[in-house]
């Protein structure tokens, strides 16, 4: 296993990777600036081949494995952040939408800043 920042090659991955990522809300959006006949996930890959902008290959680092970009890595996140001081303040079951990857809840999590 590679870390090493990302280059234009990898905007297909990083465009896939960002929606996993981002449990199907960034292919939501692309899809309403994709053109006749394009494909969301191709919207997000010409964004990530610009030099420019948050979600550029130039933001990215990737992780190669058996020469290529590795895909699924998942962390359980809440457990993340309650070990970084963070709480459990509410939560709503997720509302589906088109493209919508899975229900479950959006979880809202706060931490006093003034111990940091």
């Amino acid at each position: 296993m590679n870390i090493r920042n990302a280059t234009k090659e990898d905007a297909e991955a990083l465009a896939y990777l960002i929606n996993l990522a981002g449990e199907g809300i960034p292919e939501y959006f692309w899809k309403t600036m994709a053109a006749e006949g394009e494909s969301p996930l191709a919207v997000g890959a010409n964004r990530a081949m610009r030099d420019e902008g948050n979600f550029s290959y130039k933001n990215a680092k990737v992780c190669i494995e058996n020469a290529r970009v590795a895909g699924t890595w998942y962390i359980n996140a809440v457990k993340l952040y309650e070990q970084l001081g963070f709480i459990k303040v509410s939560a709503l079951p997720v509302i589906l939408y088109e493209g919508c990857m899975h229900g479950g809840e959006w979880i809202l999590m706060t931490r006093d800043i003034s111990i940091i």
